[in-house]
């Protein structure tokens, strides 16, 4: 009966530990899973900035774009100003011409 009662007792004692075990491996997993959420979520937040800084440099390439066509349409305008004041200018040369003679 001794013998009996300490085999029992040396199997509760093994049950114990593979127990003990068998709830260290599942908090060090649950570890692992946290650990592994906390970097989708930073890998998540990382993508979201990139996107957004994405977004904002095609803001500023079409805002670029837009002034640099807004410039060269001005330079257009100017352009065509500063020919027709030298038209009129050669004009008034000629016409200046004629009423020296």
């Amino acid at each position: 009966a001794a013998a009996a009662l300490k085999k029992a007792r040396n199997m509760d004692i093994r049950d114990q530990r593979e127990l003990q075990g068998a709830a260290e491996v599942e908090q060090n997993l649950e570890r692992e899973i946290e650990q592994q959420q906390a970097s989708e979520r930073m890998l998540g937040e990382r993508e979201s900035k990139a996107e957004a800084m994405l977004r904002m440099q095609g803001r500023a390439e079409e805002e670029y774009k837009a002034a640099y066509d807004q410039t060269r349409w001005k330079e257009m305008a100017v352009g065509e100003r500063l020919s027709s004041a030298q038209s009129k200018l050669r004009l008034s040369e000629g016409q200046l011409s004629t009423l020296r003679k």
